[in-house]
Protein backbone atom coordinates (compact mmCIF):
# COMPACT_ATOMS: atom_id res chain seq x y z
CA UNK A 1 0.00 0.00 0.00
CA UNK A 2 1.50 3.58 -0.80
CA UNK A 3 0.28 6.59 0.42
CA UNK A 4 1.30 10.01 -0.66
CA UNK A 5 0.50 13.26 1.04
CA UNK A 6 0.74 16.86 -0.70
CA UNK A 7 4.10 17.94 -0.97
CA UNK A 8 5.95 14.36 0.37
CA UNK A 9 6.85 11.59 -1.04
CA UNK A 10 5.52 8.14 -1.34
CA UNK A 11 4.97 6.60 1.61
CA UNK A 12 4.81 2.86 1.16
CA UNK A 13 2.70 1.05 4.25
CA UNK A 14 3.33 -2.50 4.69
CA UNK A 15 2.26 -5.28 6.95
CA UNK A 16 -1.76 -3.83 6.44
CA UNK A 17 -4.29 -6.04 6.62
CA UNK A 18 -7.57 -6.48 4.35
CA UNK A 19 -9.13 -3.53 5.94
CA UNK A 20 -6.13 -1.02 5.97
CA UNK A 21 -4.71 -1.97 9.89
CA UNK A 22 -1.32 -1.97 9.98
CA UNK A 23 -0.51 -5.79 11.64
CA UNK A 24 3.23 -5.23 11.25
CA UNK A 25 6.19 -3.62 10.74
CA UNK A 26 9.28 -4.64 8.59
CA UNK A 27 12.78 -2.95 8.17
CA UNK A 28 15.28 -3.61 5.39
CA UNK A 29 17.90 -2.16 6.46
CA UNK A 30 20.07 -0.73 9.65
CA UNK A 31 17.65 1.75 10.88
CA UNK A 32 15.32 1.42 13.92
CA UNK A 33 11.83 -0.77 12.48
CA UNK A 34 9.72 1.88 14.83
CA UNK A 35 10.98 4.77 16.76
CA UNK A 36 8.80 7.03 18.77
CA UNK A 37 9.60 10.60 19.69
CA UNK A 38 7.07 12.08 22.23
CA UNK A 39 7.33 15.97 22.21
CA UNK A 40 4.42 16.94 24.54
CA UNK A 41 3.98 15.51 27.92
CA UNK A 42 1.94 12.46 27.42
CA UNK A 43 3.17 8.55 27.62
CA UNK A 44 5.97 7.53 24.90
CA UNK A 45 3.58 4.59 24.43
CA UNK A 46 1.02 2.73 26.37
CA UNK A 47 0.06 -0.82 25.09
CA UNK A 48 -2.98 -2.03 26.29
CA UNK A 49 -5.46 -5.20 26.62
CA UNK A 50 -9.13 -4.34 26.94
CA UNK A 51 -8.77 -0.90 27.24
CA UNK A 52 -6.78 -1.29 30.30
CA UNK A 53 -2.92 -0.54 30.26
CA UNK A 54 -0.49 -3.06 30.50
CA UNK A 55 2.71 -1.81 29.62
CA UNK A 56 3.87 2.32 29.58
CA UNK A 57 6.60 4.64 29.27
CA UNK A 58 5.67 7.88 31.03
CA UNK A 59 7.07 10.71 29.83
CA UNK A 60 10.52 11.62 31.20
CA UNK A 61 10.56 7.85 33.17
CA UNK A 62 10.94 4.13 32.96
CA UNK A 63 9.47 1.32 31.45
CA UNK A 64 6.20 0.77 33.79
CA UNK A 65 4.92 -3.07 34.12
CA UNK A 66 1.15 -2.52 35.10
CA UNK A 67 0.57 -6.07 36.48
CA UNK A 68 3.56 -8.64 36.36
CA UNK A 69 6.90 -9.59 34.47
CA UNK A 70 6.58 -13.15 33.44
CA UNK A 71 9.95 -14.03 31.62
CA UNK A 72 8.89 -16.94 29.21
CA UNK A 73 11.42 -18.59 26.98
CA UNK A 74 11.46 -21.47 24.21
CA UNK A 75 13.01 -23.35 26.86
CA UNK A 76 11.92 -22.83 30.05
CA UNK A 77 14.64 -25.08 31.21
CA UNK A 78 17.33 -23.13 30.03
CA UNK A 79 16.06 -19.75 29.96
CA UNK A 80 17.03 -16.58 32.01
CA UNK A 81 16.90 -12.83 32.51
CA UNK A 82 20.22 -11.32 32.11
CA UNK A 83 20.66 -7.72 33.28
CA UNK A 84 22.91 -6.60 30.94
CA UNK A 85 24.80 -4.04 32.27
CA UNK A 86 24.81 -5.62 35.94
CA UNK A 87 22.36 -3.95 37.63
CA UNK A 88 19.94 -4.75 40.48
CA UNK A 89 16.89 -5.67 41.08
CA UNK A 90 14.32 -4.27 43.45
CA UNK A 91 11.09 -5.43 45.10
CA UNK A 92 10.01 -2.10 46.94
CA UNK A 93 8.02 -4.36 50.28
CA UNK A 94 7.70 -7.45 48.50
CA UNK A 95 8.69 -10.76 48.42
CA UNK A 96 11.20 -12.14 45.68
CA UNK A 97 9.96 -15.78 44.91
CA UNK A 98 11.60 -19.14 43.89
CA UNK A 99 10.55 -22.52 42.71
CA UNK A 100 13.95 -23.45 43.08
CA UNK A 101 17.86 -22.62 43.97
CA UNK A 102 19.15 -19.23 44.24
CA UNK A 103 23.02 -19.47 44.02
CA UNK A 104 25.95 -18.04 42.71
CA UNK A 105 27.67 -18.32 39.47
CA UNK A 106 30.47 -16.05 39.34
CA UNK A 107 32.93 -18.20 41.07
CA UNK A 108 32.07 -16.13 44.91
CA UNK A 109 30.43 -16.95 47.54
CA UNK A 110 26.23 -15.95 47.43
CA UNK A 111 25.48 -13.14 49.65
CA UNK A 112 22.33 -12.44 52.03
CA UNK A 113 22.42 -8.59 52.68
CA UNK A 114 20.25 -6.56 54.70
CA UNK A 115 19.64 -2.91 54.41
CA UNK A 116 23.33 -1.31 53.94
CA UNK A 117 21.62 2.16 53.89
CA UNK A 118 20.06 2.12 56.70
CA UNK A 119 22.29 2.41 60.05
CA UNK A 120 19.05 0.68 62.25
CA UNK A 121 19.95 -2.75 63.57
CA UNK A 122 16.86 -4.16 62.39
CA UNK A 123 17.28 -3.23 58.68
CA UNK A 124 20.62 -4.93 58.58
CA UNK A 125 19.17 -8.38 60.46
CA UNK A 126 18.69 -11.51 57.96
CA UNK A 127 16.53 -13.82 58.68
CA UNK A 128 15.76 -17.62 57.68
CA UNK A 129 11.88 -18.10 57.62
CA UNK A 130 10.15 -21.69 57.36
CA UNK A 131 6.38 -22.26 57.40
CA UNK A 132 4.74 -23.95 60.31
CA UNK A 133 2.22 -26.47 58.40
CA UNK A 134 -0.57 -26.45 61.22
CA UNK A 135 -0.39 -22.63 61.54
CA UNK A 136 0.06 -22.10 58.08
CA UNK A 137 2.37 -19.15 58.78
CA UNK A 138 6.23 -18.09 58.59
CA UNK A 139 8.50 -18.98 61.44
CA UNK A 140 11.79 -17.26 61.93
CA UNK A 141 14.28 -20.82 62.49
CA UNK A 142 17.47 -18.52 62.36
CA UNK A 143 18.93 -15.07 61.79
CA UNK A 144 22.25 -12.81 61.80
CA UNK A 145 21.64 -9.93 63.71
CA UNK A 146 24.12 -6.69 64.12
CA UNK A 147 25.10 -5.52 67.97
CA UNK A 148 26.29 -2.25 69.39
CA UNK A 149 29.77 -3.27 67.82
CA UNK A 150 29.44 -3.23 63.71
CA UNK A 151 32.31 -6.07 63.97
CA UNK A 152 31.13 -8.66 66.21
CA UNK A 153 27.57 -9.66 64.77
CA UNK A 154 26.36 -13.10 65.82
CA UNK A 155 24.12 -16.03 64.76
CA UNK A 156 20.96 -17.10 66.32
CA UNK A 157 19.18 -20.04 65.94
CA UNK A 158 15.72 -21.10 67.35
CA UNK A 159 15.07 -23.03 70.29
CA UNK A 160 12.02 -24.89 70.28
CA UNK A 161 10.75 -26.29 73.53
CA UNK A 162 9.89 -28.97 71.69
CA UNK A 163 11.54 -32.33 71.75
CA UNK A 164 12.42 -32.92 67.44
CA UNK A 165 11.49 -36.36 66.09
CA UNK A 166 13.04 -38.31 63.37
CA UNK A 167 10.89 -37.56 60.60
CA UNK A 168 11.49 -33.57 61.27
CA UNK A 169 15.26 -33.68 61.69
CA UNK A 170 17.64 -34.52 58.78
CA UNK A 171 19.78 -37.31 59.53
CA UNK A 172 23.54 -36.25 60.88
CA UNK A 173 21.71 -32.69 61.44
CA UNK A 174 21.36 -30.97 64.62
CA UNK A 175 18.97 -28.58 66.28
CA UNK A 176 18.87 -27.32 70.02
CA UNK A 177 15.87 -26.71 72.52
CA UNK A 178 15.37 -25.11 75.55
CA UNK A 179 13.47 -26.96 77.85
CA UNK A 180 11.20 -24.16 80.02
CA UNK A 181 10.62 -26.44 82.83
CA UNK A 182 14.60 -26.68 84.11
CA UNK A 183 15.83 -24.07 81.92
CA UNK A 184 18.70 -27.06 80.19
CA UNK A 185 19.54 -26.28 76.47
CA UNK A 186 19.93 -29.30 74.78
CA UNK A 187 21.16 -30.07 71.96
CA UNK A 188 19.65 -32.83 69.27
CA UNK A 189 20.63 -35.22 66.25
CA UNK A 190 19.37 -37.21 64.33
CA UNK A 191 21.78 -40.69 64.29
CA UNK A 192 20.83 -42.87 61.32
CA UNK A 193 16.75 -42.18 62.55
CA UNK A 194 17.30 -42.41 66.50
CA UNK A 195 17.31 -39.11 68.06
CA UNK A 196 20.35 -38.69 70.50
CA UNK A 197 20.77 -35.36 73.22
CA UNK A 198 22.78 -33.77 75.13
CA UNK A 199 22.47 -30.99 77.86
CA UNK A 200 24.60 -27.70 77.11
CA UNK A 201 24.31 -25.67 79.08
CA UNK A 202 21.64 -24.35 81.99
CA UNK A 203 19.87 -20.94 81.21
CA UNK A 204 20.73 -18.50 84.70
Amino acid sequence: MALRLAGEPNLVIQGADSQGWIRQITAQDALPGLKVDQKGGGRVFDFEDGGVSKMYLPDGGNVTIATSLDVNTVAPATGALTLNPAGQIECSNKEMRGVGAYRSTAGSDLWLLGNHDNQEAAAKKVRILTLDPVADAAVVVAEAEPTATPTTPFWAQRADVTVPIASALTASFLTLRWDPATDQVLVYVNDGGTIRSAVIGTVV
